[in-house]
């Protein structure tokens, strides 16, 4: 199961993401890197509609 948050700062807005379910640490922890993908690409498309 995935959770995610916002919350509204100001002119920003926080973000909070959970994971859960997992069977092992073994698995979460695999899932690591793919979630820092999908997070950094969410950072540059952030980056980019700001600029617009």
């Amino acid at each position: 199961m995935v959770t995610v948050g916002l919350a509204e700062h100001g002119t920003k807005t926080e973000m909070t993401f959970e994971q859960s379910g997992f069977g092992s640490a073994a698995v979460r922890d695999g899932n690591s890197e793919g979630w820092r993908e999908c997070f950094a690409k969410l950072d540059a498309h952030l980056a980019h509609e700001e600029e617009r």
